[in-house]
């Protein structure tokens, strides 16, 4: 009975292999245009001020918008789709590039002005980088997450070396207007290849609360998700304490290292290079079940890495330690973006994305942070400061993860079910004792609810082809529990993430079980458990359409969505009907593994 869905999930990925491509291709274009629009800002600043002052203005004013439109971008995500919003974040940052370029032809290009377009820009990149994250994800997480988002790192370092190359060639020759248009061509380019990657539509109706509910909402799972808060504050103290140490890559080439101008090209390229590697180790042997040990590790050597660079005696071993900590830099990097996605609903991946965006648009202050320490007692100390700040944490999050895995089984199993889940209740399950301590740190068992009313050997049948299919090896993450629907309580709903539900047909109606369990659960899940999937299998002895529309209304009332059609069946099942009897067993369970 595997045969279906196994050469369904083959066409599956093979699809979202092809527009994973599409995608890459996408990024590759935008982040050349993202590089040349920061390149072309910051030239136009300096050169109309002489001030590093206000060009420093500029260049935080890019990220600074992260910080307040991050969340919000994430609910445009979920709201409006990934792709729709990966195309309109390009074309929005093509036309700044066209007006930008207009301005500077005609002499309007002043520097308050370039500030305005800095912000601008940046606004439109927290939109790009939400849609293209949760894009990355859902078309690689049904295969290898991990490696999927280290190929978006991957290509985006490319596209950002070749932008600096492209960008500085034609600014030197062609001049700042024709910059600015062949950075708008680009990123028409990058929309152009958004709009080809085929997605395919979520099966629930889209999020229809308003606005600002809708980000309150997602600033709330930072209260109520304990794994995101755990890695949204790795973001952060990474972007404050690590991150901010390239502001003073101009200071070490200049003035510890002095290597000129020259060496400050050296160095950037080497942390360009350390990134290509770290991303390449990822694709080389990632796995989303390892992202948080991976995330753990690379945070104490990029602390590491950071020190010793800071106290490095030549500029040749200062190289190869940047190269180290750029390394280290992709792995925090791609092991956040994917840990964060898969620690939330499907429904809600765009708000976990874009609270990573909003530690990004926090880093401004860690640049400040350390540009003062820098002030008080040199470049050398400062970073070697906040390495040490960054590898201490590194340390201890390696030092929780090894006891968590230490834990005995019954321990660690007791401890994740208390992980929150998204929507209120708890989660519960035996997670595999050799994953216990990673699944209270980045991902927690999803929990299938099956609840039937079994009264004939054919519901029997039908039952157990359900329950074989949700608990088939093909799938990954789920606990699947078992209640009949006479004992199945609130609490049974409230714990669960997703539902299966069984029936007979009598008389054009569900069973009297089905509807007293309905009942007894109605007003105490009715706020706590809306969006949540469900499936519906039901037999009759010769309709079953009524029992379907009494079960679809309570469930529409509830506001769960429906996950598959109906599986119904009419007299003796037969082989057919219990391969579509496990195939939605299967196919939920997946929904959830998701």
């Amino acid at each position: 009975m595997t045969g279906t869905p196994a050469r369904r999930q083959a066409a599956l990925l093979a699809g979202n292999s092809r527009a994973l491509w599409s995608l890459l291709g996408s990024f590759f274009f935008s982040w050349i245009s993202y590089t040349g629009s920061v390149a072309l800002i910051g030239w136009l600043v300096f050169e109309r001020t002489r001030s590093p002052a206000i060009v420093s203005i500029a260049f935080a004013l890019r990220f600074v918008p992260m910080a307040f439109t991050g969340v919000l971008a994430g609910v445009l995500s979920d709201r409006f789709g990934r792709r729709f919003m990966l195309v309109a974040a390009n074309g929005a940052q093509a036309l700044l590039s066209f007006a930008l370029a207009i301005a500077a032809g005609v002499h309007w290009a002043t520097a308050p002005v370039l500030i305005l377009a800095a912000g601008a820009y940046g606004v439109a990149d927290s939109v790009r980088l939400v849609s293209g994250m949760n894009l990355t994800y859902d078309l690689s997480h049904t295969s290898h997450p991990l490696r999927g988002m280290a190929w978006a790192n991957l290509v985006i370092s490319g596209g950002q070396a070749l932008g600096a190359l492209m960008t500085t060639g034609v600014l030197s020759t062609l001049g700042s207007p024709a910059s600015a248009a062949a950075v708008g061509a680009v990123f028409l380019v990058g929309a152009a290849l958004a709009a080809r990657v085929e997605v395919i539509p979520p099966p629930d109706q889209p999020d229809r609360s308003p606005l600002l509910s809708s980000i309150k909402a997602g600033l709330g799972l930072l209260g109520h998700a304990r794994t995101l808060t755990l890695l949204f504050c790795v973001a952060v103290i990474a972007e404050w304490f690590a991150f901010s140490g390239a502001a003073l890559d101009p200071v070490f080439a200049g003035s510890v290292f002095v290597a000129g101008p020259l060496g400050l090209g050296l160095i950037l390229l080497a942390r360009a290079a350390g990134r290509i590697a770290g991303s390449g180790l990822l694709i080389w042997q990632g796995h989303a079940r390892r992202a948080v040990s991976w995330i753990a590790v690379a945070v104490g050597f990029f602390g590491a890495f950071l020190v010793a660079f800071a106290t490095a005696p030549t500029f040749p071993l200062a190289l190869l330690f940047t190269c180290g900590a750029g390394a280290a830099a992709a792995i925090v990097d791609v092991g956040e973006q994917t840990a964060m996605q898969a620690s939330v609903d499907a429904s809600v991946r765009g708000r976990a994305a874009g609270l990573w965006v909003l530690a990004v648009g926090l880093g401004p202050l860690g640049v400040l942070e350390v540009g003062i320490l820098a002030q008080a007692v040199g470049a050398r100390a400062a970073q070697a400061i906040n390495g040490a700040v960054v590898a201490l944490f590194g340390l201890l999050l390696v030092m929780a993860l090894i006891r968590r895995v230490g834990e005995p089984a019954s321990s660690a199993a007791e401890q994740s079910s208390q992980l929150p889940s998204l929507s209120g209740g708890t989660v519960t399950g035996s997670a595999r004792p050799a994953a216990a301590g990673l699944a209270l740190c980045c991902e927690h068992m999803r929990r299938l609810l099956i609840v039937h009313h079994t009264p004939s050997p054919a519901m029997q049948a039908m039952f157990e082809s359900v329950a074989a299919g949700a608990g088939t090896d093909e799938v990954d993450g789920v606990d699947v529990v078992i209640r009949p629907a006479l004992t199945a309580a609130a609490v049974d709903v409230l714990e669960a993430d997703g539902y299966l539900l069984g029936t007979p047909a009598n008389i054009g109606y569900m069973s009297g079980a089905l509807k007293h369990f309905f009942d007894g659960i109605y007003y105490p899940c009715l706020e706590a458990t809306q969006r949540r999937p469900y499936a519906l299998y039901v037999h009759g002895a010769s309709d079953t359409g009524g029992a379907v529309r009494a079960v679809e209304a309570i469930a529409t009332g509830l506001k769960w969505r429906r996950a598959r059609p109906p599986v119904c069946v009419t007299g003796p099942p037969g082989q057919a009907d219990l391969e579509a009897c496990w195939e939605l067993g299967a196919m939920v369970a997946a929904e959830l593994a998701e």
